[in-house]
């Protein structure tokens, strides 16, 4: 079962409570640059994670639980933004958002001024497309490492 779960918190009084002038100022961009991409409603997750849109997965083995679709966490040193992809089969386009670093589902920055945002668009649909294409889950696969997942998609903002 995954730990992090949605919570009541308002992902605006979590970001005004940041201290750092500049990571808080990044932080509004982000949730704005989401909201005009996804049209969603930013939540917290987990205590201070900001995620986006929300999905159901199941697996084979009955492991199942609900996850954000994409979203981001300002930590103090660099951000950590997550999507629903196994990251290594997009090293080219990771070159063109400007990352140099990233994990299996996430890339960290430290400066949302020296990302390319239009690139970083394409990342964010990419990663909603295969969802709504209800395609393998690329991440989830990839840690399970079954063949298959059912994913269903929950778009509404009653969440």
């Amino acid at each position: 079962m995954n730990k992090t779960k949605i919570s009541d918190n308002d992902p605006l009084f979590f970001i005004n409570n940041i201290k750092d002038e500049k990571i808080k100022g990044d932080s509004l961009k982000l949730i704005n640059f989401l909201k005009n991409i996804t049209q969603w409603e930013p939540k917290i997750w987990g205590g201070n994670i900001i995620g986006f849109g929300k999905y159901h997965y199941h697996y084979k083995s009955g492991r199942e639980g609900e996850f954000f679709i994409v979203g981001f966490s300002p930590k103090k040193k660099k951000f950590s933004f997550y999507t629903t992809l196994y990251l290594d089969k997009y090293e080219d386009l990771l070159k063109a958002i400007g990352i140099k670093d990233h994990g299996k589902a996430c890339i960290y920055f430290k400066d949302i001024d020296l990302i390319d945002l239009n690139e970083l668009e394409k990342l964010i649909n990419i990663s909603i497309d295969k969802l709504k294409e209800n395609e393998i889950f690329e991440i989830l696969t990839f840690w399970e490492n079954w063949n298959t997942i059912n994913v269903r998609i929950m778009y509404d903002d009653s969440y």
